[in-house]
């Protein structure tokens, strides 16, 4: 299983690619020691608490000067992470380079631990969630300490039993503080077994010039009269499911199969037929299937609104001319879909699952976790994490948009739901169907055996 190994005090020098060497898993410990060192643990500092008023940290935050970690017993190991690209202890990045001092930070204050950190794609062969279940067969010992995973990994993960229970590591999220998306996968069938970090998400990214105020609902985009780009070729349609959901609308029945109503549907395929008859959205619209490829419309000034992907607008607009706020919906708030990160721990050993805790508790302090998802462009998991991002325009926009953000609808029912609704989207735009009839008709194609 391929990866991208960065050992030790090499965080900050080395970044290439090599095969690993994979390293064992102790087996068993004395009580003895298991003893000491879980009353060891208990001494580990908590996370500074942080209020969610107004920020005061820097623009250009330092990483956070370590406090003292108990000792550890003599069996103590290395512990090894697995992390999706994007979390990658890269030197070269300020997001990377926050995460590879903050793991010197941890191997300094925890003498005789050595952290190694593998990168693995996100999905496909060779990916996080097909090496977990491979090596939980062929080699449980390879199998990381801690990683990252999306919510179909961690789902497939706890299927197979593979994670740790967080109860004993550290404290569970509460609602008070933590956002609705961030704590959507947590628990599975009661538990906790993950813990969110940061959140993927999109925007509405336009012209400041253009629009008098930010575009908030339908109406604001219809009466505004600029024309505007959406995703409307995404097999998943993630745009048009957010709208959906947006007004009320139901993605399952009561026993849990996938479904959608008509009337809430007419309601979206309407506006973008409107929106198409007043020229704003352009005739090719299906042509775009990813935020990615709307955003870099905007940037070439060939149109004035698009949706975008939010690390992708921070990094690359423009703040004289371009804003962003959550997706204009047809309710009274606008809205976005958050896709969840968690750490979830698949330590084999008693000591190193208590160690991977005390590093779990390191990760997840506010005073870190604030500056990394600024670094990012993703969403803080709660609001004391928000509150040490710097001040400016990135903040204000993130405010508003963990408060508009839900849940990304589970896989499954994207790839069920989003080709039914494709489908009804060129059937409205290309004229061979209204609004009422498409609707619908992708209500009814999802009832057939």
């Amino acid at each position: 299983m391929p990866g991208n190994p960065i050992r030790g005090s090499q965080f900050a020098e080395t970044w290439q690619y090599n095969q690993p060497t994979m390293h064992s898993a102790l087996r068993c410990f004395s009580a003895i020691w298991m003893a000491v060192l879980l009353i060891t643990s208990c001494s580990l500092p908590a996370p500074a608490s942080q209020s969610a008023g107004t920020p005061t940290v820097p623009a250009q935050p330092p990483t956070p000067t370590p406090t003292s970690l108990p000792p550890l017993g003599p069996f103590a190991k290395d512990l090894l992470l697995w992390v999706a690209p994007a979390f990658a202890p890269d030197p070269e990045t300020p997001a990377g380079a926050l995460l590879a001092d903050r793991l010197k930070a941890f191997e300094e204050q925890t003498p005789g631990v050595k952290i190694e950190v593998r990168v693995k794609s996100r999905e496909g062969r060779g990916g996080l969630t097909e090496s977990v279940l491979t090596a939980a067969v062929a080699a449980p010992e390879a199998l990381p300490d801690l990683i990252t995973l999306d919510p179909e990994g961690l789902h497939a993960a706890a299927n197979h039993g593979l994670l740790v229970s967080l109860e004993t590591s550290i404290p569970a999220p509460e609602a008070d503080g933590w956002y609705e998306y961030a704590l959507a996968s947590t628990t599975i069938e009661g538990e906790y077994l993950a813990i969110t970090f940061a959140g993927q998400t999109e925007v509405f990214a336009y012209r400041k010039d253009l629009f008098e105020a930010p575009p908030r609902r339908w109406e604001d985009l219809l009466s505004a009269g600029n024309a505007f780009v959406i995703p409307a070729g995404d097999p998943q349609a993630r745009f048009t499911l957010a709208q959906y959901l947006a007004l009320g609308g139901k993605l399952t029945d009561e026993a849990g199969e996938p479904m959608l109503q008509p009337d809430t549907l007419a309601k979206v395929l309407d506006f973008y037929r409107t929106s198409l008859d007043a020229g704003l959205l352009p005739i090719t619209v299906e042509r775009w299937s990813s935020p990615q490829q709307t955003w870099e419309e905007l940037l070439a000034n060939r149109t004035t609104a698009a949706v975008a992907p939010l690390e992708s607008f921070l990094q690359a607009h423009d703040p004289a001319r371009h804003a962003a706020t959550a997706w204009p919906a047809g309710s009274e708030n606008p809205i976005s879909l958050a896709e969840p990160w968690s750490w979830s721990i698949l330590s084999m050993s008693p000591e190193k699952e208590v160690l991977s805790g005390q590093l779990l508790e390191w990760l997840m302090d506010p005073a870190f976790l604030g500056p990394w998802t600024h670094a990012l462009g993703m969403l803080p998991p709660n609001s004391a994490t928000l509150a040490a991002w710097p001040e400016g325009p990135a903040l204000a926009l993130t405010s508003g948009l963990v408060t508009a953000a839900r849940v990304m609808p589970r896989l499954d029912v994207r790839s069920t739901v989003g080709p039914t609704l494709q489908a009804a989207i060129s059937a409205v735009l290309n004229g061979s169907n209204t609004p009422a009839g498409a609707a619908q008709q992708a209500a009814d194609s999802l009832q057939l055996p």
